[in-house]
């Protein structure tokens, strides 16, 4: 880093405010607004700035977290340069939340390339597994979902917890068609009859004792409001599902509940 570099930037700050956060702050978003790259690279990336960005008294991440969010609403390619560049700088790793934080803006640049999918491979055992995959469904790119699908076929992990994610990830995309092909694959490769059974209710069901009181989804989208391509795709899961697995009793009741109202969405099509 270019130290000289670093006190030309404070030295653009107003003279009585030059260390405080929210001048910091106000600085780097300027740059993320007029997408100066390679300077929010050499501020970010710096150990003196983070220190001094990073408020105790507000959270040690708050004012990063409004920066590269700030960065997500408007994502691309250089984007994702300037994040795996960050995500190989140890001044800016010394803090595992911004790892976290990072992994976000990242799976906000779709199509997720291939380097961006290798990086949440290798986070994936170091604590990010779970945000991973919710990450991973949100951005829906075929990279993206090719990941989450072995993710969530990982005997490494246990399957309550990735029946969780499951809930999490499809049900509120049910109604998109590269998810369900997701959720068909998944049950393609699967032999385990309990997490088949996570794939349908997260198709087909809502239960709210799911989730917990301060984390619990909305229910999921209509399926009135789903494409002929999305209706068929569901259908055809049901199906599948059925054939393959043993679908407990309660939850194939309301599989074919779900079945008759798709049927007739489709016919009123």
């Amino acid at each position: 880093m270019n130290r000289r570099w670093f006190a030309t930037v404070l030295v653009t700050l107003s003279g009585t405010t030059l260390s405080q956060p929210a001048a910091l702050e106000s600085k780097a978003l300027a740059l993320v607004r007029l997408k100066k790259y390679e300077e929010l690279r050499n501020l970010l990336g710096d150990a003196t700035f983070l220190a001094r960005l990073d408020d105790p008294a507000t959270g040690r991440t708050r004012r990063l977290r409004i920066i590269l969010a700030e960065m997500a609403a408007d994502a691309d390619e250089k984007t994702a340069a300037l994040g795996h560049a960050l995500a190989a700088n140890p001044a800016f790793l010394s803090d595992p939340d911004r790892m976290a934080l990072l992994l976000e803006l990242l799976a906000a640049v779709k199509p997720m390339a291939r380097q961006t999918v290798e990086l949440f491979r290798s986070t994936n055992e170091q604590g990010y597994f779970g945000g991973n995959a919710l990450l991973l469904a949100a951005n829906g790119s075929l990279p993206a979902r090719e990941l989450f699908q072995s993710m969530i076929l990982a005997d490494s992990h246990r399957v309550e917890n990735r029946i969780e994610y499951l809930h999490r990830a499809l049900m509120p995309r049910r109604t998109e068609p590269g998810m369900l092909a997701t959720a068909k694959a998944i049950l393609t490769h699967t032999k385990d009859e309990r997490l088949a059974n996570g794939v349908v209710e997260s198709i087909f069901d809502y239960q709210r004792n799911w989730f917990r009181p301060s984390s619990a989804l909305p229910p999921p989208p209509a399926w009135s409001t789903a494409s002929r391509e999305a209706l068929e795709a569901a259908l055809e899961l049901a199906a599948m599902a059925s054939r393959r697995f043993h679908i407990r009793p309660e939850l194939r009741a309301v599989q074919e509940r779900e079945i008759r109202v798709i049927s007739g969405v489709l016919r009123g099509r």
